[in-house]
């Protein structure tokens, strides 16, 4: 994989290792100017109604995908949990509960349905939902979840995971992409031909007279 970028990533060094390939290109340069480099800061609102609180993104990498929870210091993935459950917090408010494995308790205040066990979310999130359709060309997404349901989500095309504080195994991410780009490559090569007369008519002539363009009446 060949990678065209403005910054550095740490999963690039793997480029020693797996090699350069030109046929396939990973260009992380921003298309339309939009650069994350942290997560929003989340509700302060959530603090006295729920305790410590987690936003919610979702990263693919090609079609492998995770779960991330956000604290503001930290950010864990869906491997990261132990178990998730319904409690109530503070103003008897109900919210799903994340225990992560290393002890720490969050709720999760922008979903309601997340007491059942956590590999159901993944199956819930693919690359055939109809949003994803604009990014079908980009190997690495980054969707922040909306805090509130008049919200919508944010997306955001090939981020620096680094500074996100994102650390997902490097070799997942390097294979994934390089596996990504290799198939949108091989659905370009085999995608069929676009006729002759398909081509003319999208160049705005007009076949049936000598090929000149269609003047506007």
């Amino acid at each position: 994989m060949k990678i065209i970028s403005k910054f550095k990533d740490y999963y690039d060094y793997l480029v020693g290792i797996y090699s350069e390939d030109p046929l396939l290109v990973f260009d992380r340069r921003s298309q339309n100017g939009t650069v994350i480099h942290k997560f929003s800061a989340l509700p302060e609102e959530w603090q006295a109604e729920y305790g410590d609180c987690v936003g919610l993104a979702h990263l693919f990498v090609g079609n492998w995908h995770t779960w991330l929870f956000y604290t503001g210091q930290e950010v864990y993935t869906t491997s990261d949990i132990e178990t998730v459950y319904s409690h109530v917090r503070h103003n008897k408010k109900y919210a799903p509960i994340v225990r992560f494995k290393n002890g720490k308790e969050y709720a999760i205040p922008s979903e309601s349905r997340w007491h059942i066990p956590h590999d159901y979310f993944l199956a819930t999130v693919t690359r055939s939902h109809y949003e994803m359709a604009a990014y079908r060309h980009v190997p690495l997404v980054l969707i922040i979840k909306k805090h509130y349901w008049n919200e919508s989500d944010s997306y955001y095309a090939n981020p620096q995971l680094v500074s996100l504080g994102i650390y997902v195994d490097e070799n997942v991410v390097w294979q994934e992409i390089s596996a990504y780009l290799g198939q949108l490559r091989s659905e370009q090569e085999t995608s069929p031909p676009v006729p002759d007369k398909n081509k003319i008519e999208n160049k705005g002539f007009d076949v049936k007279h000598s090929f000149c363009p269609e003047m506007k009446k």
